[in-house]
């Protein structure tokens, strides 16, 4: 993973998903597998639902959320996990969370 200064984190506790906004990041996040293809475990995931709109919306908190990291690329920075999933609850029903790197170009 690339944290949003362009250097490379390993299992990180914290990991903010969109750099420009910090609208989507884990938070206290326990890895139970980081392996060479996939890597999984638990997090609070924090998300700016924007509503009304983004910029007045609060970063909302999902505990116990899992997330889990696949699609490994080499990249001129290194090998990198391309896909992200994180699985929360909203209102009480399951909703999933996605986000592919594969194709970016500052990879």
């Amino acid at each position: 993973m690339l944290a949003c200064s362009g250097s490379p984190v390993v299992k990180p506790r914290s990991f903010i998903i969109s750099c420009a906004d910090a609208g989507a990041r884990l938070t206290d996040t326990h890895w139970s597998n980081w392996g060479p293809s996939e890597a999984s475990g638990t997090t609070r995931f924090a998300l700016n639902l924007c509503t009304p709109y983004c910029a007045a919306s609060p970063i909302s908190y999902f505990p116990a959320s899992t997330v889990r990291l696949s699609a490994p690329v080499t990249t001129k920075h290194g090998t990198f996990f391309s896909k992200l999933v994180v699985r929360y609850r909203l209102h009480g029903r399951a909703k999933i969370f996605a986000i592919s790197w594969k194709g970016d170009p500052s990879l």
